[in-house]
């Protein structure tokens, strides 16, 4: 998947800027994909010389004007074609399991910490979309929300399903470090 098509949904309800766009990075869209500042504007920029996006002036006091982009049609038909394809199989490179792979030679104890640490940062994830999903959805009727609602709900179980499986396998592989099971 292209970065452009992470951009073209994000400006699939709202027009943003680029900055605005950056800003999802570090909140919600940044929690399945990353992209700098500079990649976001660079691909910006790059979509709109295909006609995939527009921007309109917004003029600023004292400041550097702003952009602010929109879907155009060809963006919008491009995206729904993107939609349709089947999604690519995902590629994981996990540093963590080829440490683990070679863990023979640190031995169980270095094993531990990584995979404590990894576990830590997961459960912080856990509790953070465990957060949201209360404040947002606890109370709420599925059918009564926005579709937008409904489809970023869905997005947010997916990462619980995954922060908590991770959490329950670093569980079980430190158990069976700790025993001398493994190395």
């Amino acid at each position: 998947m292209a970065l452009g098509n992470v951009l073209l949904v994000a400006l699939l309800h709202k027009e943003a800027t680029g900055y605005e766009i950056t800003r999802e990075f570090d909140s919600t869209l940044g929690h399945f994909w990353q992209a700098s500042h500079q990649q976001v504007y660079r691909e910006l920029g790059k979509l709109e010389s295909e006609g995939l996006v527009a921007y309109r002036d917004i003029k600023q006091e004292g400041r550097p004007d702003k952009k602010r982009y929109r879907l155009t049609a060809n963006g919008r038909r491009a995206l729904k074609a993107w939609l349709q394809e089947p999604p690519a199989t995902r590629r994981v490179n996990d540093e963590l399991l080829v440490k683990i792979l070679g863990g023979e030679i640190v031995g169980a104890e270095m094993l531990q910490a990584h995979i404590a640490a990894k576990r830590i940062e997961q459960e912080h994830r856990l509790e953070l979309f465990q957060g949201i999903e209360r404040e947002y959805y606890k109370g709420s009727k599925l059918e009564d929300l926005s579709t937008e609602m409904r489809l970023l709900y869905l997005t947010l179980r997916k990462g619980i399903f995954v922060a908590q499986a991770f959490v329950d396998w670093a569980r079980e592989a430190e158990s069976l470090l700790r025993r001398g099971r493994i190395v």
